[in-house]
């Protein structure tokens, strides 16, 4: 099964991806290696999306993703940690920010992603922000649980992007600020 397109030239294969390296989406905190990091840029044009994703088995999908939109759809402008994270700044600080700037959230889905702590408090905070949360399949869906997921994300729609490309980009294009949510439950 084709899941995503590395560098969408080369098909990447569940076995092929890149772990990525542990920090702020990883099991071992914001302390760890970041000696891959890109180098940092302020926000130099306001991001419309923000990427969320596990690094431990997402980033090099999420990596592609942006890089993707960046050549093809650069008016769909992003917000990665990887790129736009600076230094000597608290790392949670800047996810607030950047998600209280941007119109949705791109959350690429695998099984890291769907347990982490810090993806759950970008999803929970960018819906108390009215910021429309976009979830696309980083593996099959046999390999997501969803019960894993908060209940409003297992009712919307999650987009496969070797199959929806053109839809999942038309609809990025067009303006996607959701209703406030204030008072959420876990389920």
């Amino acid at each position: 099964m084709v899941l995503l397109r590395a560098d969408f030239t080369n098909i990447v294969s569940p076995g092929t991806r890149s772990a990525g390296t542990a920090g702020v989406h990883g099991d071992t905190g914001p302390h760890a290696d970041f000696s891959d990091r890109m180098t940092p840029r302020p926000f130099d044009n306001s991001p419309r999306a923000f990427l969320s994703y596990a690094r431990s088995d997402g980033e090099a999908l999420a990596s592609a993703l942006r890089e993707r939109l960046e050549r093809e759809q650069p008016q769909i402008t992003l917000w990665q940690d990887r790129a736009r994270m600076e230094g000597g700044v608290g790392w949670w600080k800047q996810i607030t920010d950047a998600i209280e700037q941007v119109e949705f959230m791109i959350m690429v889905l695998t099984p890291a992603a769907m347990t982490s702590d810090v993806a759950r408090k970008e999803w929970r905070y960018a819906r108390q922000q009215g910021v429309r949360v976009c979830p696309v399949m980083g593996v099959p869906p046999s390999q997501l649980d969803t019960r894993a997921l908060p209940s409003w994300m297992r009712k919307v729609h999650f987009y496969d992007l070797d199959k929806e490309w053109n839809t999942f980009v038309e609809e990025r294009i067009a303006p996607a600020k959701d209703t406030v949510v204030t008072e959420m439950s876990e389920s």
